[in-house]
């Protein structure tokens, strides 16, 4: 193909070794849960409003200033955004993020420690949340450092299209991705 666009999450740079230092992952984490149970006898103002449809994202989102230390770090760090949000009949509850300097994308991190890491956080918003049902989920989660994802052409590669490296990729991939598509557009015409 003329043009290829890598977007292969975390392992982005198992694919193209040459891609900058700023491109990094994290391993992330979230308790995925029934949106209807359980029945509390008064009810979270933070689960009512994202049973409602609405996100409950952290005052202080923790999570960029974490991703931009990481070029500096000698041994893992994580924390734990609590938030909610819904996602179709469930809800996804809070974001732990774990970085370090030696990670790779194909050895995850203990769930357990992970997931009792992720209920303390929880709690701390709301005490509830941290008991609440759910199954844990991570997934190694690339970005970049710098906080500028890599979106258009590679450096000297012709042909070669850069998408990955997102810090907020439910507020900035749809735009840059209509952006990314009208620039291939053009370099196709």
């Amino acid at each position: 193909s003329p043009q290829l666009v890598l977007a292969a999450g975390a392992s982005c740079r198992c694919l193209w070794p040459q891609l900058p230092a700023s491109l990094r992952f994290s391993w992330a984490g979230v308790l995925v849960a029934p949106a209807a149970a359980p029945s509390l006898p008064s009810p979270s103002p933070w689960l009512r409003h994202a049973r409602r449809g609405g996100i409950v994202q952290p005052l202080n989102w923790r999570r960029p200033a974490l991703e931009a230390q990481v070029p500096g770090l000698e041994s893992q760090a994580w924390i734990v955004d609590a938030g909610l949000a819904p996602w179709g009949e469930q809800l996804l509850l809070g974001q732990i993020s774990l970085v370090g300097p030696q990670l790779d994308p194909q050895s995850p991190p203990d769930p357990a420690l992970m997931e009792r890491r992720l209920r303390q956080g929880l709690a701390d918003l709301d005490p509830r949340l941290g008991d609440w049902e759910g199954v844990y989920r991570q997934v190694a989660v690339p970005f970049c450092s710098d906080g500028r994802p890599l979106v258009g052409p590679a450096k000297g590669e012709p042909g070669l299209w850069l998408f990955t490296g997102f810090s907020g990729a439910f507020s900035t991939v749809p735009d840059l991705a209509e952006d990314l598509a009208s620039q291939l557009a053009l370099a196709m015409a």
